[in-house]
C-alpha cells in the first residue's frame, strides 16, 4: 500500500509540472526565424543570431539575445555601434512584439515579427 501511495504521488507531481510549465519560458519557442514585411530577425540557439531588412544583404547585423523576465532582450553590433531591443512573445509563441525599439535599421510601424514555419 505504501509503495503504490508513493507512486501514486510521483505521477501526480510529474503531471503537475508538466501542467504549471510556461510556454513563454521554453527557450525553443524564440529559436528561429521571425519576419515582419520588410524586416528578419533570426535566432539561434546559444543566445546568437542576425537581423537585417528583407533585400538589404549589407545592412546584416549580428546580435546576442537573451530571455529576461520572460521578454527577449537583444543587443546588436554593427559599424563600432551598439544597439538594443526588447521584444515580448505572444502566449501562443507565434509572434514576437518589440516592446523597446532599439533596432539599428527600422521599418516605421512595423512592430510585429511572425515566426516562420
Amino acid at each position: 500500500m505504501k509503495k503504490f501511495v508513493a507512486i501514486a504521488l510521483v505521477v501526480v507531481m510529474c503531471f503537475s509540472f508538466v501542467a504549471c510549465r510556461n510556454s513563454k519560458n521554453d527557450v525553443d519557442n524564440y529559436i528561429g526565424v521571425w519576419e515582419t514585411e520588410h524586416m528578419v530577425l533570426t535566432l539561434n540557439k546559444g543566445g546568437v543570431g542576425e537581423y537585417h531588412l528583407i533585400n538589404n544583404t549589407t545592412g546584416t547585423y549580428s546580435l546576442e539575445w537573451e530571455i529576461v523576465d520572460e521578454v527577449v532582450v537583444t543587443k546588436f553590433i554593427g559599424a563600432g555601434l551598439e544597439y538594443s531591443g526588447t521584444l515580448e512573445l505572444n502566449e501562443d509563441a507565434t509572434e514576437l512584439t518589440i516592446i523597446q525599439n532599439g533596432f539599428p535599421t527600422y521599418v516605421e510601424g512595423e512592430t510585429v515579427f511572425v515566426k516562420q514555419k
